[in-house]
């Protein structure tokens, strides 16, 4: 527990420092765009959108990792969540990030008495880096199907999207794709934390489906 703890507080100490540069970066390059700035030529304003860009996705990197740190570093709390709601503001966040040739189809019939455990403020989170992983490496005009599925007997529900199979597999090689961020392995350490699975189907380069299952109840 000792050394859990040491190595806890040492990525935290790291990710402190890591964001320190990137706040400052960013905000002095928002200071260029200022209106009482210096004139900037398009070609500069561009260079300078991609470099705050880069900057936030650095931080939402920080942010990610501190937050599967905590989760892997012990036993989080976990509390029953509504579905409904965190699956339709985690697809509109999704979407509003990718493409807009590519779009989530989710289940007409979602029941708000669906609840699921996860750890608190984190299934959204989750949810969104699932969608959107399967969003960015879908081919253009895609619809991707999003769908929900209720077992009592097992007291879990199962999410499927994309093309994936229903029974649950024991891989997960979608967390390990280059240009997706940490969104992934904070997804599994999310899912996991609950007591649930999450597993993958890939092919030529994108992920071709994600499923995962949440328990309804305690373990």
């Amino acid at each position: 527990m000792a050394d859990s703890a040491r190595h806890l507080g040492h990525i935290e100490l790291i990710l402190h420092e890591l964001r320190t540069p990137v706040n400052v970066a960013a905000g002095s390059l928002a200071q260029l765009l200022e209106p009482e700035s210096d004139a900037v030529t398009t070609a500069q304003q561009s260079a300078i959108m991609r470099a705050i860009r880069a900057c936030s996705q650095m931080e939402q990197l920080c942010e990610d990792l501190r937050d599967w740190a905590h989760l892997s570093g012990g036993e989080p709390m976990v509390t029953a969540t509504p579905l409904a709601p965190a699956l339709t503001e985690a697809a509109k966040a999704a979407e509003a990030t990718q493409r807009d040739t590519v779009h989530l189809l989710l289940p007409d019939h979602q029941r708000q008495e669906w609840r699921v455990m996860s750890p608190p403020g984190l299934l959204v989170r989750a949810l969104t880096g699932i969608l959107a992983a399967c969003l960015r490496t879908a081919p253009d005009r895609a619809t991707i199907p999003v769908v929900v599925e209720d077992d009592p007997d097992l007291h879990e529900i199962r999410l499927l999207v994309g093309a994936i199979s229903r029974p649950p597999g024991d891989k997960f090689e979608a967390e390990r794709m280059g240009g997706l961020g940490f969104a992934l392995p904070l997804a599994r350490a999310v899912i996991e934390a609950a007591g649930g699975r999450i597993w993958s189907t890939a092919g030529a380069g994108r992920v071709v489906g994600i499923g995962l299952s949440l328990p309804t109840r305690t373990r």
